[in-house]
């Protein structure tokens, strides 16, 4: 087994360093922890110009590893979700084989730990 790379240092400064974390570097880093896993990840670019097809405030990434799906909204420590996206996350919070919600950048020791373990 290889060693597990820690995402975001830690210390004295991680929460200063988490605080600058934009919702598009945490993309990055999730996308590139489920390639690192080889896991299917779906993202859509932008829902706003997909809204009539899927639905305004859809969340940004859709992680499978059966028997679960795993659906986040990403955002920044500080970022809000809006109502479209809450109504999205009470939904999928409803249904049996799916784990939804807000992704933080202080989030992302814990989802790589659940990951490595599902996969």
């Amino acid at each position: 087994m290889t060693p597990r790379k820690e995402i975001i240092p830690a210390g004295e400064g991680r929460a200063l360093l988490l605080q600058g974390i934009t919702e598009k570097a945490l993309l990055a880093t999730v996308v590139e922890l489920a390639e690192a896993l080889k896991l299917p990840l779906f993202h859509v670019l932008d829902t706003r110009n997909h809204a009539k097809v899927i639905g305004p405030g859809w969340p940004d990434v859709v992680i499978a590893i059966p028997p679960y799906l795993y659906v986040f909204e990403l955002k920044s420590q500080r970022g809000r979700i809006s109502p479209d996206q809450q109504r999205w996350l009470d939904i999928l919070a409803k249904c049996r084989t799916v784990v939804s919600g807000v992704l933080r950048p202080s989030d992302l020791d814990e989802l790589q730990r659940t990951l490595e373990e599902l996969k």
